[in-house]
């Protein structure tokens, strides 16, 4: 099957990717590492220990 150009400019893609959701899914997770990071600097911060 062979599609002239004015067929391949009626292709429409798909919305959603595999790249789309993987980045999605990065972000989602580095901001709950950095909620984690700020929430036990607060904590250290209020009672004055520290890891040792």
């Amino acid at each position: 099957m062979i599609i002239d150009n004015n067929e391949l400019v009626n292709i429409v893609g798909g919305g959603i990717s595999g790249t789309l959701i993987n980045s999605i899914v990065k972000a989602a997770s580095f901001l709950l590492e950095l909620g984690r990071a700020v929430g036990s600097a607060i904590r250290s911060a209020q009672t004055g220990m520290k890891c040792k």
